[in-house]
């Protein structure tokens, strides 16, 4: 286990973490919403950069995808100034702190990651629809008829998600006016041609739902917490073959595991399965077959727990270890915690990961 914290000052928000396919970690911390700094380590905990071009775009720090060397995603910055809408950029950033971007363009941008490698990008202001490789070189571009969508929030990106063939499913509002008048789907397949739009079944807000890339093929399709979901966050609603217009239901694992979060293993072997049972912040993490079977639990508070804050009493049986569990591309399980700083009134985060655990 690598235990690295002395870098990062006290803090407001201490982000999940993720690593690179090389294990260089990538650790973000922000005092307010769009205000984040990032810092990447080796896999040893050597910090390698801590790059000022990156500052100040959140939803980097929250959703960064580990490639090969380095770690792409879109940067989303709320205005200024309420109800002027948000821009933003890809960005590619490199161990060294050198970065690879466009210039921030209008609009928000919604991303999904492709399990192949890359991703694909929706931007509000245009309905375009942008698949890129690891290096940001775009495999194609299309235009989608989608609804006009101008969020001026960052926490309004739309679902999009990739399945292991590269079809892409993009969700959107039937009536942006009218939050609760239907969700809407539209697929793109792995050469860039869209489909027919049609109505995926749910209601509420698209901006509250999260896809899951299936290794067995196609997506499943979760609810954070809004209606009619708001008494089960993280319930799992519905799930989708590859270009199939028609949702079924979830497969009785999936359902009965809510609030997990899935990061594939082993080069798509399996499954680590983050939550779950334990709850949101549990420091375990379930091994699940791409079909659902368990091959057991890991646990790591016990070596966490000479560093980490324990929510609850400390003398009490309810005391325990608050971990944010991730696992990066390359195997890497990051666990973050935290500890009261007195003296600022700040949160102080400590970094703990495990290089290539999962290898």
């Amino acid at each position: 286990m690598i235990y690295r914290s002395e870098f990062v000052p006290p803090h407001d928000v201490g982000e999940t973490s993720t690593t690179d396919q090389q294990g260089n970690v990538l650790v973000a911390v922000s005092t307010h919403f769009d205000l984040v700094e990032l810092f990447i380590l080796d896999p040893a905990g050597v910090l390698l950069s801590h790059p000022p071009e990156a500052t100040g775009a959140s939803s980097f720090g929250r959703a960064a995808i580990g490639v090969a060397e380095g770690f792409i995603g879109v940067q989303n910055i709320d205005s200024a100034s309420f109800g002027e809408f948000p821009s933003h950029r890809v960005l590619k950033l490199f161990p060294d702190g050198g970065t690879k971007q466009t210039a921030f363009d209008t609009g928000l941008g919604s991303q999904g990651e492709d399990p192949r490698g890359g991703m694909v990008v929706l931007v509000s202001e245009t309905k375009t629809l942008t698949a890129y490789d690891q290096d940001l070189e775009p495999r194609w571009e299309t235009q989608l008829p989608i609804t006009d969508w101008n969020p001026v929030s960052n926490a309004l990106r739309l679902p999009v998600g990739v399945d292991t063939g590269r079809n892409s499913l993009v969700l959107f509002p039937h009536d942006p006016s009218a939050p609760g008048a239907g969700v809407m789907g539209i697929w793109t397949d792995s050469q860039g041609h869209p489909g027919a739009v049609f109505d995926t079944g749910q209601s509420g807000p698209p901006s509250c739902l999260r896809f899951t890339t299936s290794l067995t093929g196609g997506l499943y399709l979760q609810n954070l917490g809004c209606a009619p979901h708001q008494d089960t966050p993280g319930k799992f609603v519905s799930s989708f073959q590859p270009l199939d217009q028609d949702p079924g239901p979830v497969p009785e694992w999936l359902g009965q595991r809510p609030g997990i979060e899935l990061r594939p293993i082993r080069g798509g072997a399996g499954y680590a399965a983050i939550g779950g049972p334990a709850g949101p912040g549990a420091c375990l993490i379930e091994v699940l077959t791409p079909d659902g079977h368990s091959c057991g639990h890991v646990d790591f508070e016990r070596s966490v727990a000479g560093s980490a804050f324990r929510r609850g009493s400390n003398a009490g049986p309810s005391s325990r270890i608050f971990c944010d569990l991730s696992v990066g591309p390359d195997g890497t399980v990051i666990a973050r915690t935290e500890e009261v700083e007195p003296t600022q009134g700040l949160l102080r985060f400590n970094w703990h990961w495990w290089p290539a655990f999962f290898r």
